[in-house]
């Protein structure tokens, strides 16, 4: 599903012309703010142990000047977050973002791996989320062992310290092209699946032309002054008859 809206309209009224001619709203072609949503198709199972991963993309056809990007995993399921990794790139310009990377693993020595919490829900990234991902799945203790991170909205997180990765480096890039979420499993024995995943993003569509508010307003006042000295013209020929 793709939706964008971008409306632009300058209206005009001065008491010079107001006197000759009316002139209404008029329509203008404008590079306004547009949201575009594209969801891709998810995994019936995610590799376990498989450093490669699996992948999906996501074929965006609109030029969207990005300026803010949300991705969401939809009904991602797990047994183990501490084994996934996950990242978001752009294949056009090769910038990828991490979401997230083995949440709680400390490389060591010695090394110590990742939470064991589960995912079973939707799960959004954004960098104007205020909720860290990695210091909500922290825990090694029974209590917390197997237990759900709850389905929100988190800062993208980088390893054990819980650094956010920002999803602001796609900034400035063009949304047209190819997207493509990755996520591997880096351990044996959990498995995992991911019904979709949705990308929204914002910014202003590209190639919308902007015309000079200046050289309109110029064009409107010469066509309109063009329009009251045709009238005045045709006011002294009949007075002048009249004279006659």
């Amino acid at each position: 599903m793709v939706t964008s809206t971008w409306m632009k309209k300058l209206s005009i009224a001065t008491a010079a012309t107001a006197t000759c001619i009316t002139l209404g709203t008029i329509g203008i072609a404008s590079a306004e703010a547009a949201t575009i949503t594209y969801t891709g198709s998810g995994f019936i199972e995610i590799p376990e142990n498989d450093a490669a991963g699996i992948s999906s993309d996501i074929v965006i056809s609109d030029t969207l000047n990005i300026s803010d990007l949300t991705v969401t995993l939809n009904n991602l399921n797990h047994t183990r977050i501490g084994n996934l990794i996950a990242t978001l790139s752009n294949l056009t310009t090769n910038t990828t973002v991490t979401l997230f990377d083995r949440v709680g693993r400390i490389e060591g020595p010695p090394v110590i791996p990742g939470f064991n919490r589960n995912f079973a829900g939707n799960y959004s990234f954004n960098d104007s989320f205020t909720t860290n991902f990695w210091l909500t799945a922290m825990g090694r203790t029974p209590a917390t062992n197997n237990t759900v991170i709850p389905s929100g909205n988190y800062l993208p997180t980088l390893g054990v310290t819980g650094a956010i990765s920002p999803l602001s480096a796609f900034n400035g890039e063009l949304s047209q092209g190819t997207w493509r979420l990755m996520i591997s499993d880096n351990a044996p024995l959990d498995i995992g699946t991911l019904d979709s995943w949705t990308l929204s993003m914002t910014g202003t569509m590209a190639g919308q032309p902007v015309p000079e508010p200046a050289s309109v307003v110029g064009l409107l006042a010469i066509g309109a002054m063009g329009a009251c000295g045709l009238k005045r013209k045709k006011g002294q020929k009949s007075e002048d008859n009249n004279l006659n």
